[in-house]
C-alpha cells in the first residue's frame, strides 16, 4: 500500500492555516506551540513504533511523515475548540474595536447601584 505523503499532509495543515486567520493571537500561539506535544522523549518512540508497526503490517516501506501527520492534529484541535467557545462567549476577533476602560474620575458612589436612598457611606 503505496500512500503519498503530501496528500495527506496538504490538508490538514491548511485547514490549520486556515483555521490560524481568525483566531485571537493568544489563542493561535498556544495552538501552534501545542504541536511540540508530539516530539516528547515519550511521544516520539511511541507514535513512530505504532506507525512503522502499523506500515509494516500494511507494506508500507518506511513510516516517513508519521510525526506531522500526527503534529497537525493538535494544531487544528485548539484552534477548532478556541473557535467554538470565542463564538460562544462572543469574544470580539482580532481587529475589532477593543474594550474602554473604566474611568476612575467618577466618584465610588456613582458606580454602585443604590437600592435604598438612606444608605450612607460612613462619611
Amino acid at each position: 500500500l503505496q500512500l503519498p505523503l503530501l496528500p495527506m499532509l496538504i490538508p490538514g495543515y491548511a485547514i490549520a492555516a486556515l483555521l490560524t486567520i481568525p483566531s485571537q493571537e493568544v489563542l493561535v500561539n498556544v495552538a501552534w506551540d501545542s504541536a511540540g506535544v508530539t516530539t516528547g522523549p515519550v511521544t516520539v518512540p511511541l507514535v513512530i513504533s505504532l506507525g512503522l508497526g502499523l506500515g509494516k503490517a500494511l507494506g508500507a516501506p518506511d513510516g516517513f511523515g508519521i510525526l506531522s501527520l500526527a503534529s497537525v492534529c493538535p494544531i487544528v484541535s485548539v484552534l477548532a475548540v478556541g473557535l467554538m467557545c470565542q463564538k460562544r462567549n462572543a469574544v470580539p476577533a482580532p481587529g475589532a474595536a477593543e474594550m474602554q476602560p473604566l474611568s476612575y474620575s467618577e466618584s465610588p458612589k456613582s458606580l454602585v447601584k443604590q437600592d435604598d436612598e438612606d444608605l450612607e457611606w460612613g462619611e
